[in-house]
């Protein structure tokens, strides 16, 4: 559902990721969400995906990613730990699924829905029931840096579904799918994972 807010109560997961390189907020802070790329999605215009890997000469050098995984599929590399290498091609794989999913998210929305808050430009926000969610998810991890902050949001907030998202293989068709069923404010299945995309100002009252 989207909706056009005004001094209104909501609650942002400040968290400082590899995937979203960003600064801890702080009380007073303004933000202008919306009137540019968030950190999320610029986070795909740093460096490409590379793996480190040992020339004849000794010297270490970067090799992009997918010629990487193509090269040890020919048997021309061979990983030195086959385990880290897993790892590394399953968040190789998921790093370009991500970026497909929002280069099509806002095909779909700038096309059908370009009234609504952008993912690439819009800010995250929660209210205090989803927060609890968030709160039992974040225990589980210890090691990112995060601070919940209150804020007082003016503008246009979209509650959506999360679990509308892309996060495995599927076809093109079910994934616009999902597309217009998240843009127009629907739910991927019961209890789903309700979150707010804002656009708009927004001033941080509190920390949590």
């Amino acid at each position: 559902m989207l909706r056009l807010v005004k001094n209104q109560t909501f609650f942002h997961i400040n968290r400082v990721l590899p995937h979203s390189p960003q600064y801890l907020l702080e009380v007073g802070q303004q933000v202008e969400a919306g009137l540019s790329e968030n950190p999320f999605f610029g986070f795909y215009r740093g460096p490409a995906r590379s793996f480190p890997v040992r020339q004849a000469d000794g010297k270490v050098l970067p090799v992009p990613a997918i010629r990487y995984i193509d090269n040890v599929a020919s048997g021309a590399f061979t990983p030195g730990d086959w385990r880290a290498f897993a790892g590394e091609a399953r968040l190789t794989a998921r790093h370009f699924m991500m970026l497909a999913r929002e280069l099509l998210w806002e095909s779909v929305r700038a096309a059908e829905f370009p009234d609504r808050p952008s993912r690439q430009r819009g800010m995250w926000l929660t209210d205090a029931t989803s927060l609890e969610i968030w709160k039992r998810r974040l225990a589980f991890d210890q090691l990112t840096p995060t601070r919940i902050v209150e804020v007082s949001a003016t503008g246009l907030a979209l509650e959506t579904d999360a679990m509308l998202l892309l996060g495995e293989s599927e076809s093109l068709g079910e994934t616009e799918r999902k597309a217009r069923a998240y843009w127009s404010g629907g739910s991927g299945a019961p209890g789903g994972e309700p979150e707010t995309l804002f656009s708009g100002t927004m001033v941080v009252t509190g920390i949590v």
